[in-house]
């Protein structure tokens, strides 16, 4: 059995978890994630750009002398938000927020049945360009 109570108010729960308060909510996260990588690695040159409808991060890294550079953007586009790897130009995934089966809202990651955590979406876009190996 569900751990959602039998009056749930679906109603307002999936008016929270639409796309633009989720998006959002999101750029606030990956500000913060930002400013953690900052702190961590101080001679890399992070930088966010947000407005209404995207969101870009762009670092840049010193490299033994040649200067490595990733962009990652978050793009609010017709009811999901797409991911996209600003310097090759491809779509890394796309996300869209659902209510779960207990009213939590979580975010389905292109055709997954299954929601994660906003964080998750963060982790997932920005990992490879804050930990390069």
């Amino acid at each position: 059995m569900s751990d959602t109570p039998n009056q749930f108010d679906w109603v307002t729960a999936r008016s929270k978890c639409s796309v633009e308060p989720v998006f959002y909510a999101l750029g606030d996260l990956v500000e913060a994630d930002v400013a953690k990588v900052k702190a961590i690695e101080p001679t890399a040159d992070f930088k966010v750009e947000r407005n209404s409808e995207k969101i870009s991060v762009a670092i840049t890294r010193n490299d033994m002398g040649r200067g490595k550079y990733w962009r990652v953007t978050f793009i609010l586009h017709e009811g999901r938000i797409v991911i996209r790897d600003g310097v090759h130009g491809r779509d890394l995934f796309v996300a869209k927020p659902a209510l779960d089966a207990n009213g939590q809202c979580r975010v389905l990651i292109d055709d997954a049945t299954e929601g994660i955590e906003l964080w998750q979406v963060s982790h997932r876009a920005l990992e490879a360009a804050f930990f390069p190996e």
